[in-house]
């Protein structure tokens, strides 16, 4: 799905935790992502000019100061012996120029290819120096990314599972390659990102489906606006007097199907909550009103009512008691015609927890009054 945004001028984000949500300067603490061709570099999620990275004999080579002054080591140089020393805490490594050996205290690793000089810079093959230094090192082939291809590497903690992850997640290296391109990030999450063009256009990338085409935002701005998350019929377009609300199906692996809800206000977005198929969705006040699909057995989930707020987004409050599930007739069609007012929600439900027989849930269907907070309910009538 796509959507266009009206923005004037957004201010570019140049470091890696303001661009992608889904990850904090915390979780990057510790790392280098850099990509072959480019001087650019992120370290601990700040742009940084760096050296580029080469590739000699099908090996990635990188350069040795940089690396292991940026994960805080200190680098010697001997230029009488050619030989380059490099302590990080208790551990130091050497290696001498032309050589495969590189000897990290007193044990020898043999490299595939020797250190050599470059422009006068030291490089080293990526993954011994980057492992030495008490690193995991990854390489990732990205898809062509807006027609230029990105190879990228990652160096970070080994139990940085945070990032981790998001490495593994095509978002999060699709991002970090149109920041190597110099795009201008406005958002980006593990579903979806918007950047700005240098023809001052908006475009979109999914992360789940991405070629590296350019999809112009304003070609799909009619067809969201009268768009409907199938199969729930929901509408993906929702303007508000607090801004306009997307919700954006994302089909994951195995076929999982997630909506996820984002406050659009300017330039200003806001992801407000990932539900595994909303069926039905209300927007009153600063709240967001949704009834899920999801089988209260299937996931830890009090009911199946929940209000989110745009003041506190992604924390949600499961309304009515523990068991109820609401807005659906016992045949398992959606009841649209639920109501929030001022004293609570109205609305059809019924017990279910732990699939219970149809003889209980029947004797507990009817139209209740759930209250906005706590987890009280009043019976209003039967159901019809």
């Amino acid at each position: 799905m796509f959507f266009l945004l009206s923005v004037a001028t957004p201010a570019f984000a140049a470091n890696l935790h303001d661009c992608y949500v889904d990850i904090s300067k915390e979780d990057l603490k510790g790392s280098i992502i850099m990509s072959m061709g480019s001087d650019k570099a992120f370290v601990d999620g700040d742009e940084k000019s760096g050296v580029k990275p080469i590739s000699v004999s099908g090996r990635v080579l990188v350069p040795v100061r940089f690396i292991s002054e940026a994960l805080g080591a200190k680098v010697g140089y001997n230029a009488k012996t050619g030989t380059v020393n490099i302590v990080k805490g208790k551990n130091t490594i050497t290696l001498k120029l032309g050589s495969k050996n590189m000897y990290v205290n007193d044990n020898k690793i043999t490299l595939d290819v020797a250190a050599r000089t470059y422009n006068n810079i030291t490089y080293l093959p990526l993954r011994p120096i980057g492992e030495a230094l008490g690193k995991k090192v990854s390489y990732k082939a990205d898809p062509d990314c807006g027609g230029v291809k990105i190879n990228l590497i990652f160096i970070y903690e080994p139990n940085g599972k945070a990032l981790d992850d998001a490495y593994k997640n095509p978002g999060f290296p699709s991002m970090c390659s149109l920041l190597f391109q110099g795009k201008n990030i406005i958002y980006g999450d593990r579903f979806f990102g918007i950047y700005k063009g240098n023809d001052g256009q908006l475009y979109i990338w999914d992360n789940w489906t991405y070629d590296g085409s350019d999809e112009l935002l304003s070609d799909f701005e009619q067809s969201v606006k009268i768009g409907y998350n199938v199969p729930n019929e929901v509408p993906t377009w929702n303007k508000t007097p607090y801004g306009v609300y997307f919700i954006f199906e994302n089909i994951g692996a195995f076929n999982y199907s997630s909506d996820i809800v984002y406050k659009i206000d300017g330039e200003k977005f806001q992801r407000i909550c990932e539900e595994h198929e909303i069926a039905d969705i209300k927007f009153i006040d600063k709240y967001v009103y949704l009834i899920t699909h999801f089988n209260l057995d299937e996931k830890d989930y009090k009911t199946n009512l929940k209000r989110y707020s745009i003041d506190t987004p992604e924390k949600a409050e499961c309304l009515g008691p523990t068991g109820y599930f609401y807005g659906f007739q016992l045949d398992g069609y959606i009841d649209k015609t639920w109501e929030v007012k001022e004293d609570g929600v109205y609305i059809i439900g019924y017990y279910r927890l732990l699939n219970i027989p149809t003889t209980d849930k029947k004797s507990s269907y009817a139209k209740y009054k759930v209250s906005l907070t706590g987890n009280s309910q009043e019976k209003i009538s039967e159901a019809e």
